[in-house]
């Protein structure tokens, strides 16, 4: 075992030919093969590298016992930490100190635990009980961190669309378990607030929105009922229908009043064209009546000169 180890305080064999050794200054570690022994990378996750015991479950696997936690383990060798943990006894289940010095697992599931305060019987059947789903609630709604009535429903404009939405769950009995998700929309997939109460959409592009809280105490069960809030982020103007409607009518007009003034161009060009017209036509008249009409010309003609009398 390496050196710094410190004392081993427990030795247990956690399955078949597998053994495991608890250390009062390194963790927990493993027996690799007869003359070499390893830490478990679970151990430092730990709080401390003080473990003070470890005991043999009925229920699979080995209880760690380290200054502030308690822990129940399985061996996975091929797992990142070297194992899995499936259960961590907490207030939930009746602990109220979590500093304890030594655990015993009876075959029917029942756990004696001894701690500062005194020994701890928690039951099998309080053990393996499911927390119930908490039940959460909208707190307050905060647009760039000023309170705004919610109840009727909320509107932002695209420039100031900063939300924060804080819920809470009531959870008496062990409140740090309490997880928080928060989605946008209905179908949307949910994301994890963690334990904060509070969460904040920034940035949000417009439209409507349905934003859903729901709580959990273990992380597989959550509220059926969510908190809810609708509201709209306000599109800017040129983007609104009104304003496109604006826009259109303004492009019609625009449009109509080029045709009109095209076709008046139009109208006074043919004016013109038929004015010339009309002048050309005057003039030509005008000059052939006057050739008719001159000494000389064809139209004085007399006969008798034509037959030479």
């Amino acid at each position: 075992m390496a050196n710094g180890a410190g004392a081993i305080t427990s030795l247990v064999e956690v399955s078949p030919g597998h053994r495991w050794a608890s250390s009062l200054q390194a963790g927990v570690y493993r027996e690799a093969s007869e003359k070499h022994w390893e830490l478990v990378p679970g151990s430092r996750m730990l709080p401390t590298p003080l473990v003070r015991r470890l005991r043999p479950s009925p229920s699979g696997g080995a209880w760690i016992i380290s200054f502030g936690t308690i822990l129940r383990v399985l061996e996975r060798p091929d797992a990142k930490d070297g194992w899995e943990i499936v259960e961590r006894p907490t207030s939930w289940q009746g602990l109220m100190i979590s500093d304890a010095e030594d655990i015993l697992e009876d075959p029917s599931g029942d756990l004696w635990i001894t701690t500062l305060a005194g020994v701890v019987h928690v039951p099998a059947a309080v053990r393996r009980a499911a927390p119930p789903v908490p039940r959460v609630e909208l707190v307050d709604v905060l647009v760039d961190g000023k309170p705004l009535p919610w109840q009727q429903g909320v509107t932002l404009p695209y420039r100031r669309n900063r939300i924060e939405l804080r819920f809470a769950a009531l959870s008496y009995r062990d409140p740090a378990l309490l997880r928080y998700q928060v989605r946008l929309r209905d179908g949307a997939s949910w994301l994890d607030a963690s334990s904060r109460p509070s969460f904040q959409f920034v940035d949000l592009p417009p439209g409507r929105y349905q934003a859903e809280v729901r709580a959990s105490l273990d992380g597989s069960l959550w509220s059926p009922a969510p908190a809810r809030l609708s509201f709209v982020v306000s599109p800017p103007f040129w983007r609104t229908w009104w304003f496109a409607v604006i826009v259109a009518a303004a492009v019609a007009s625009a449009v109509h009043a080029l045709y009109r003034v095209r076709v008046a161009r139009l109208l006074a060009l043919e004016r013109v064209r038929t004015s010339i017209a009309t002048d050309l036509h005057d003039d030509i008249g005008a000059s052939l009546s006057r050739t008719a009409i001159e000494p000389g010309g064809c139209g004085d003609a007399r006969p008798d000169r034509a037959l030479g009398t």
